[in-house]
């Protein structure tokens, strides 16, 4: 943020001018003098000079402490013309050491005009104090007065720029160093950003493998669901369908007997004198009724679809058996796989048709 204030405290429009400047492009001086007189004078001199194509603005203080509030208020003085005994014998001086070391500025340029060179002798001054210049009133023409106005906020302009460059160079490099670390800084968040897509990857795919362990989990789930439905269901069927295996062939017996009696009966009744028919008269007719040669016929064919039917029904029960695998031990062993495909295919062969 130190950063972006610097910016635009560089690049602001300048602030409202205070109190007594002009809101126009002009160059500030101040004259600070306790001789009226001076000052007429100096006016009468600079009222239209022209520095770079711009007028001056003078200011006016008659006194050291008035020059100070003057400058406190206008922090854009450019240039101070300043006499040396006003108030006191060094107040000029003072004013000096006031602006140079106590409020820092050593942009503004400070020429010191003395009629009394006794009281600030001139090498003493220039060593001993932060001055631009030093000039004797009794020495000063009006064409020395401009060529030191000029010069002096030639100078000042030029240093405003020097102090413009400095910190535009100076915001230029923490600009630089900014960058420099937001690069650092990207190319920290890109390599974080690349470690966290490649571990995003890898928990896609391990959640892929999760899926897919799950669904085979699930999927066994339901196979061993149904063979324990499948081996139940076989093991429920098995107990009547032996006893209807059992009763159909007792049934079979029964009726092959049946038939051997009829036979005999009707073997007898072939040998029979002819003059005995009317004993047979009643069997002829219900032999006749109930069609009894188609009977006999058709009872054999029942029990051979009847026993197909058992056999197909227990094969399928032997299936579910061998699918659900209730009676395997949990170990591994060699099996047939062509047993274990006809007995899957023989559970769903219906759905195959």
């Amino acid at each position: 943020m130190e950063i972006e204030s610097d910016f635009l405290a560089l690049f602001a429009p300048e602030p409202a001018p205070a109190e007594g400047v002009a809101a126009v492009p002009c160059w500030p001086v101040l004259l600070v003098d306790d001789d009226a007189d001076i000052h007429a004078a100096l006016r009468l001199s600079l009222q239209d000079m022209r520095v770079e194509g711009v007028p001056l603005q003078l200011l006016d203080a008659y006194s050291a402490a008035e020059a100070e509030e003057l400058l406190a208020r206008n922090k854009e003085i450019a240039l101070i013309l300043l006499d040396v005994v006003m108030e006191t014998s060094d107040a000029g001086l003072a004013l000096v050491r006031h602006i140079r070391q106590k409020e820092g500025n050593r942009m503004v340029r400070i020429v010191l005009l003395t009629g009394q060179p006794g009281y600030a002798p001139q090498r003493e001054i220039i060593m001993n104090y932060e001055i631009d210049d030093y000039r004797l009133k009794s020495d000063l023409s009006a064409d020395k007065l401009f060529t030191c106005v000029y010069a002096e906020l030639r100078t000042y302009q030029a240093l405003r720029m020097l102090e413009r460059k400095r910190l535009v160079e100076t915001l230029a490099d923490e600009l630089r160093g900014a960058n420099a670390q937001l690069k650092v800084e990207i190319a920290e968040h890109q390599r974080a950003q690349a470690i966290a897509d490649a571990r995003m990857h890898d928990l896609v795919v391990l959640n892929r493998k999760l899926e897919d362990a799950q669904n085979k989990l699930l999927q066994s789930e339901k196979l061993a669901s149904i063979g324990l439905l499948a081996g139940g269901v076989a093991h429920e069927m098995n107990n009547p369908i032996g006893f209807v295996n059992s009763n159909l062939g007792t049934l079979k017996h029964y009726a092959e007997s049946l038939l051997a009696i009829i036979d005999a009966y009707e073997a007898v009744e072939a040998d029979a004198d002819p003059r005995c028919a009317g004993l047979f008269s009643k069997a002829a007719a219900l032999k006749a009724a109930f069609e009894l040669d188609y009977l006999k016929d058709d009872l054999r064919q029942l029990f051979r679809e009847s026993q197909d039917g058992l056999d197909r029904v227990r094969r399928i029960i032997q299936a579910l058996k061998d699918f659900s695998r209730t009676d395997a031990a949990e170990t591994w062993r060699l099996d047939d796989i062509n047993q274990g495909l006809e007995s899957t295919l023989c559970v769903v062969w219906n759905e195959l048709k």
